[in-house]
C-alpha cells in the first residue's frame, strides 16, 4: 500500500506541474492565481479515483496551500482541496465514489 501511495503522490505532482507549466505558472504562483485552482483540482479527480479503484484504498485527499477567494477575512489561512471517499457498502458498484470539495 505504501508504494501505491508514493506512486499516486508522484502522479498528482507530475500532473499539477504539467498543468501549471501549460499556463506558464509554478506551484509558488498558485496563491496569486486563484483562478487556476478549480482546473488543478478537477484534473486530479480522475487520477485519484482511478488509483482508488486499482488499489482499493478508502479515500484520497489533496490540499493546496491556496484559496479561491483570498480576499475573505480569513482567506490567508484558507486552503483549497478535494477529498474523495470510496463507498462503504460492498453493494455499491465498483468505481462509485463520493466527492467533497
Amino acid at each position: 500500500m505504501f508504494v501505491n501511495t508514493i506512486d499516486l503522490a508522484n502522479k498528482v505532482n507530475a500532473k499539477l506541474d504539467f498543468t501549471l507549466n501549460e499556463k506558464g505558472l509554478s506551484t509558488k504562483d498558485i496563491k496569486s492565481h486563484p483562478e487556476v485552482i478549480e482546473d488543478l483540482l478537477e484534473n486530479e479527480i480522475e487520477i485519484s479515483s482511478n488509483s482508488m479503484e486499482k488499489t482499493g484504498c478508502s479515500g484520497v485527499y489533496l490540499i493546496l496551500d491556496a484559496t479561491i477567494n483570498p480576499a475573505l477575512p480569513d482567506g490567508k489561512g484558507s486552503k483549497a482541496g478535494i477529498y474523495i471517499k470510496g463507498p462503504r457498502s460492498r453493494s455499491l458498484p465498483r468505481g462509485a465514489f463520493f466527492l467533497w470539495s
